[in-house]
């Protein structure tokens, strides 16, 4: 392979691809939930986040002749039904009363994906004018949710830069121009 490096080299139009490495980490037990008591659910503000929801779900359950306490939550914006987000938060408690009951397989699946499409790879150094698609913004974490202005649809973005040792947070605003193509109208 070394031989033919500097031959691809010197061919123009040769890609470098952007690559992902993605771990997916499953945890499994063979552990049964017999029974439920007790079952609280809470649903609130989440704390931290603006205009997202929080479904706290509790319960003891039986697993064999032991009774286990357990609690998961599930954070949503809002868009979805509660009780779909309650029925996540109570498969977390569910797993999590597996774990604690017994022997648990975890199984890690670790997989790298690349293309050369130059839309795939997150924007830097983004400029007020610059056009990418939506998936290549990083979402504001405290202003998740679209808005309209002017009749487009807009929405928050922030940019983590170092400089000097430290992050600074850019943040702006892209709008909407045509299908799934958004440009950046204002960034400080």
């Amino acid at each position: 392979m070394l031989k033919w490096l500097p031959w691809l080299l010197a061919v123009p139009g040769v890609a470098v691809a952007n690559c992902v490495l993605t771990d997916r980490t499953a945890v499994s037990s063979e552990a049964k939930i017999e029974q439920r008591s007790g079952v609280t659910v809470n649903v609130m503000a989440t704390p931290g986040l603006v205009g997202y929801r929080r479904c706290e779900v509790t319960f003891h359950a039986r697993i064999g002749d032991r009774w286990y306490l357990t609690s998961a939550h599930h954070d949503w914006p809002g868009d979805r039904p509660q009780a779909e987000a309650c029925a996540v938060a109570q498969a977390r408690a569910d797993s999590a009363a597996r774990t604690m009951a017994g022997p648990s397989q975890i199984t890690t699946h670790r997989s790298m994906v690349c293309t050369d499409n130059p839309n795939a790879a997150p924007v830097h150094n983004v400029k007020i004018g610059q056009q990418a698609d939506l998936h290549q913004f990083r979402p504001h974490p405290q202003f998740p949710n679209a808005f309209w202005h002017n009749g487009s649809q807009c929405r928050w973005f922030i940019e983590p830069q170092f400089r000097d040792r430290d992050i600074h947070n850019h943040q702006g605003v892209i709008c909407e121009i045509r299908r799934s193509i958004w440009v950046v109208v204002d960034k400080f």
